[in-house]
């Protein structure tokens, strides 16, 4: 990874391999050219850089299917995208498509509409009364999607 010449003192570097020993050369310049090497490694950027669904709970039953589907804002996310399905990882009912661009620059929005099937030909909840759903809600972070599972039953 290359930057090239930059004005700011820090730099995002998205996509950085877990638990290896990596290099990196910092650069400076102040009249001449500088530079010192260092060795890191990432250690953190997994369960924390991916929204958790929060309501209706994991398990739940007699949800509405007008309410509101509600998860964890995760701080300097890119995107959301959400799924629910009549099978685990299955998009027929509900298709967010993505639910921010850039969730960085722009309010981050943390829940969706149960009423909203979103892309067609996605069905939506009407008429799922007593079925059990799938959700899958994926976050993209540092350029990587990630993703976290649940379910719930439709009100009957």
């Amino acid at each position: 990874m290359n930057t090239g010449e930059i004005q700011e003192t820090t730099y995002r570097a998205y996509g950085l391999p877990m638990g290896q020993l990596l290099y990196a050369r910092l650069w400076t310049k102040n009249a001449l050219w500088r530079y010192v090497d260092i060795t890191f490694t990432v250690t953190s950027g997994g369960a924390g850089n991916k929204a958790t669904v929060i309501a209706p709970a994991n398990g739940a039953t007699g949800v509405s299917p007008a309410g509101l589907l509600q998860w964890t804002a995760v701080p300097e996310a890119e995107k959301y995208y959400l799924y629910v399905g009549s099978t685990p990882g299955a998009n027929d009912l509900i298709e967010s498509q993505k639910i921010c661009d850039f969730c960085i620059t722009a309010p981050v929005t943390a829940a969706w509409s149960l009423a909203n099937a979103g892309k067609p030909p996605a069905q939506g909840l009407a008429g799922k009364a007593g079925q059990k759903v799938y959700v899958t809600l994926w976050t993209m972070f540092g350029g990587v999607w990630r993703s976290t599972s649940s379910s719930f039953t439709v009100a009957p």
